[in-house]
């Protein structure tokens, strides 16, 4: 899925859904948790902040796990948003094919979006239980 971003002209983000063993270390791919994205607007939105502002992480894609948290403690952002075997791959001004080529080496077997976990988004933001979703 290609998103371009709106208020940065000529830049755009790729979001692909898939599943592996081994997740590589890209500083030019973020690697979401998707259990914890209700809508790609979430990751928008995200993406345009990391545009916006200057990088305290060093990286795109730190920044973009950084920018997803509503914490200011950057660690625990990028451990709280960082994925494990399932990932939502999210690439700044690459096309889906281009960010395919770029993983071809690894052992990802590529899938359809999967929905949210109720359960990872209430830790993770800490909603209380009393909340209603």
């Amino acid at each position: 899925m290609k998103w371009d971003l709106e208020p940065f002209p000529g830049h755009f983000i790729t979001l692909l859904w898939g599943q592996t063993d081994h997740l590589p270390d890209r500083k030019d791919i973020a690697f979401v948790n998707p259990d914890l994205i209700l809508s790609p607007l979430q990751v928008h939105v995200a993406a345009c902040r990391v545009l916006a502002g200057p990088l305290k992480t060093g990286t795109l894609a730190r920044e973009l796990l950084y920018c997803l948290s509503g914490s200011t403690n950057i660690a625990e952002s990028i451990k709280t948003f960082k994925a494990a075997n399932s990932f939502l791959a999210v690439a700044f001004d690459q096309t889906e094919e281009q960010v395919k080529a770029d993983l071809a080496d690894e052992q990802i077997e590529w899938t359809d979006p999967t929905g949210h976990n109720d359960k990872a988004i209430r830790q993770a933001y800490r909603i209380p239980a009393n909340v209603h979703s």
